[in-house]
């Protein structure tokens, strides 16, 4: 009955391998793998023993890895601004976007611009049926 943990432990390692999980979360779920696969240990196999060994310690190493890319999260976090220093930076930005949209746009030589005539028709095009 041993050998049913054991390859759940090997199931989750794999599962590991293809999940993507929020950083630092891996560390739980590799060292759940690690203790089940430690279940081989108990199984009177010496191939389940080998077995067992290399996937404690594949999963230990991959639980400590995901424990260090946690921490590695955890400190970016807290590098970044809070979510009022984001909306005090976001109020900045749209004021002088304001400012610069409410400056009339003259040209160079003081000329006003011209008009577009993109939509009118002719006189003769429209005396035609």
């Amino acid at each position: 009955m041993l050998i049913v943990p054991f390859w759940v432990g090997v199931i989750l390692l794999a599962l590991g391998q293809v999940i993507t999980f929020y950083p630092g979360a891996e560390a739980a779920w590799f060292a759940a793998s690690a203790v089940l696969c430690l279940c081989g240990l108990l199984v009177r196999s010496k191939a389940y023993a080998i077995a067992a060994v290399c996937l404690v310690v594949i999963g230990a190493a991959f639980s400590l890895w995901g424990y260090q890319h946690g921490e590695q999260y955890r400190a970016w976090l807290k590098q970044q601004p809070s979510r009022e220093e984001q909306i005090r930076d976001l109020k900045k930005q749209l004021q002088q976007l304001d400012k610069t949209n409410a400056e009339p746009q003259h040209s160079a030589d003081g000329s006003q611009p011209s008009r577009s005539t993109t939509n009118a028709t002719s006189v003769a095009a429209g005396s035609r049926r």
